[in-house]
């Protein structure tokens, strides 16, 4: 009878995750979520941690893991480059990057296309988030 070794080896990240399991959280988290815009009285169009210019309705990001994501802001207690996954009110799940800065403790701010989007689909609300990755590979 021969015995083989039918298991694969997995491909390890730095965060010690096998590839294909990109989407089991690290942590999970509470915090308020809001929105913003690019043009908000306060901003100046250039996010915070890669100084992409989003002034042109820029939403979301190309991740080399993740694909295309949304955009957040975070307090440094979410490292440039973490990903998120959260749920908003109408049932949408996001799954976002952070590339900003600009609020405090475990909030979070969504990079809207409008502020009639930040209104209508975002709102103010606690939410819960998971941690997918923390800062960039």
């Amino acid at each position: 009878m021969i015995h083989t070794n039918t298991s694969k080896k997995s491909t390890k990240t730095k965060n010690n995750f096998k590839k294909n399991d990109i989407d089991i959280p690290i942590k999970s988290t509470s915090g308020i979520l809001t929105a913003y815009t690019a043009n908000c009285p306060e901003c100046s169009g250039k996010l915070g941690c890669n100084n992409l210019n989003v002034l042109d309705g820029t939403t979301k990001f190309n991740d080399k893991l993740y694909g295309e994501v949304n955009i957040v802001a975070s307090s440094p207690n979410l490292a440039c480059g973490s990903i998120i996954r959260f749920e908003i009110e109408n049932n949408d799940n996001i799954t976002a990057i952070v590339l900003d800065r600009g609020v405090r403790g475990n909030a979070l701010d969504l990079l809207s296309p409008s502020e009639e989007y930040a209104r209508t689909n975002v709102g103010r609300s606690t939410i819960t988030y998971d941690v997918l990755r923390l800062g960039w590979e």
